[in-house]
């Protein structure tokens, strides 16, 4: 047995898209996650992130997993098979497994050609239970008999004879020995949540977020590769500076911290081959778990920084001369060219540049989108608002930060006003 409980994260499955759901009335914004309308609207800001941030239908297990830290919980699903919900009761649910690591990734291997993959959010039991996790509920000891609306999937609902009330049915897994047409899924040792009480603010289990009625005091991310741990740890390192998203949902600090990141490759080169076969997260090795670095910038790094924005902001001025020498201008003397805002950004945030833009408050922090570095943007003079000349003060200060700086990353952000 093992402490943890495990959410498998797979690909987004677009033959079963609850957007293609039948609805049994005109009541929703978006996918429900409640059949009551009233109780589903406290829930209206998120379709509207979904809607201006979407989540590609065919969505990679590592593109939902960074979804799910960027919102801060993992969302609440009907998990759906062949057009209908798997979930039953008024409230869709967060499926979880209690088989120990290495059955996790045995599972995956033996089912590699459908949705199950080696990515995983790790909670523990004991606070899975105390925040309303449940283990599911397999087959009843009666007759199964289902009342969902004529016509339509959803909400599908066991009846009243067959024992379990509304607010447990979403812990209920059909079981069946019959021999014409078996159904058994308790292998998967499932457990569920469901926000039984409606008192959450999210629509799904919050795992990093403020404001909600429980906290993880450890949580662990799997996934397979180093390359994919560290785009975890510099996403949640991200977090943890802003403190929010970039819709400005606030996070819970002390438990980004405390998230815990394994990579199933350096797990392997870390073990012998028969010790992966009986592995459990209880037994990770502190050497194959990794949290992300927070590097203190030393006086050599605040110095040299400051030395080097001196160089920038004299290059970021040229530029901008050079671009309102060369480029197109009407009759007036205007640069033919929109008005507009260009900022430079770096993503390595467990950089210590980083570490030491943040110590001089010369940068800030965009939630799950990286830093935007502060003190050169629009430094001259001239009396012309074209984003041509704010995209030449960062393309030349790119240019002095890469000399300095070669192991670090940049980008650019512009838009018109």
């Amino acid at each position: 047995m093992t402490d943890w409980a495990l959410h498998f994260v797979h690909q987004r499955d677009i033959q079963n898209s609850p957007l293609d759901m039948k609805f049994p009335y005109d009541l929703y914004q978006g996918v429900p996650y409640h059949e009551n309308p009233e109780i589903n609207g406290r829930f209206s800001d998120w379709d509207h992130m979904d809607e201006y941030l979407p989540l590609e239908p065919d969505a990679s297990p590592m593109g939902v997993l960074l979804r799910i830290i960027t919102d801060g919980h993992i969302r609440a699903s009907w998990a759906l098979r062949n057009g209908r919900p798997t979930v039953y009761g008024p409230r869709a649910a967060v499926c979880f497994t209690e088989m120990p690591l290495h059955s996790l990734v045995d599972y995956a291997k033996r089912r590699g050609e459908t949705d199950v993959d080696c990515y995983a959010v790790g909670l523990l039991k004991a606070e899975l239970f105390a925040a309303g996790g449940r283990p599911a509920i397999y087959g009843l000891t009666g007759s199964y008999k289902d009342r969902t609306p004529d016509g339509y999937p959803w909400p599908r609902k066991l009846d009243e004879a067959c024992g379990i009330a509304e607010s447990e049915q979403y812990r209920f897994v059909r079981m069946s020995a019959d021999a014409s047409y078996p159904i058994d899924w308790s292998h998967e040792r499932e457990w569920r949540w469901a926000d039984h009480l409606d008192g959450c603010h999210c629509p799904g289990l919050p795992v990093w977020l403020t404001d909600e009625p429980f906290r993880f005091s450890r949580i662990f991310v799997v996934v397979p590769t180093t390359a994919e741990a560290e785009s975890v740890l510099d996403l949640l390192k991200r977090l943890y500076d802003s403190g929010c998203n970039g819709f400005s949902v606030e996070f819970d600090t002390a438990v980004l911290y405390r998230t815990q990141v394994i990579s199933l490759e350096q797990l392997g080169d870390d073990l012998p081959a028969d010790a992966m076969t009986a592995i459990r997260l209880d037994d990770i090795p502190t050497m194959s778990i990794r949290n992300f670095e927070v590097p203190q910038a030393t006086a050599e790094d605040l110095e040299k920084l400051r030395n080097v924005m001196e160089e920038v902001q004299e290059a970021a001025i040229r530029a901008a001369y050079q671009q309102y020498e060369t480029a197109p201008k009407s009759s007036d003397g205007h640069i033919r060219d929109s008005a507009g805002f260009a900022s430079l950004t770096i993503h390595d945030a467990q950089s210590s540049l980083v570490s030491a833009l943040l110590a001089l408050d010369l940068a800030s922090a965009l939630g799950d989108d990286g830093y935007l570095i502060l003190g050169f943007g629009n430094l001259h003079r001239i009396g012309d608002q074209a984003l041509c000349l704010r995209e030449a003060e960062v393309e030349a200060a790119i240019e002095v930060f890469k000399k300095h700086y070669p192991e670090n990353s940049f980008g650019m952000r512009s838009r018109m006003d």
